[in-house]
């Protein structure tokens, strides 16, 4: 895969209303996910709407989705004072698993 710089001009809003979203992951079938501080993840509609998918739980940072399609989420924010545990969220059935519920950070 070639790297090449992107333009300013090239961005655009796709999304309102999502709160904090402090990562995007991007599928191969075009499908856009953010974190979202009031659940576990947003999916972003081509329209600009969003619908939110898990609950909230602690306070939802940086995500990556795995393989088989679920998030791992750092719920490491304390933006609101509730940092909370990394965790595997699997939007299909709304199962939630910690993986690391505390460590030694230094905050």
């Amino acid at each position: 895969m070639t790297l090449r710089r992107i333009e300013l001009h090239e961005f655009r809003k796709i999304a309102h209303g999502i709160r904090r979203p402090e990562d995007v992951v991007a599928t191969r079938d075009g499908r856009v996910f953010a974190s979202h501080h009031d659940g576990a993840v947003a999916e972003i509609a081509p329209n600009g709407g969003f619908r939110i998918l898990g609950s909230k739980s602690g306070s939802p940072n940086g995500f990556q989705m795995d393989a088989k399609g679920r998030f791992v989420i750092a719920n490491f924010g304390i933006y609101d004072g509730a940092p909370g545990p990394l965790e595997l969220f699997d939007p299909t059935t709304n199962a939630r698993a910690t993986l690391v519920s505390e460590s030694e950070a230094g905050y």
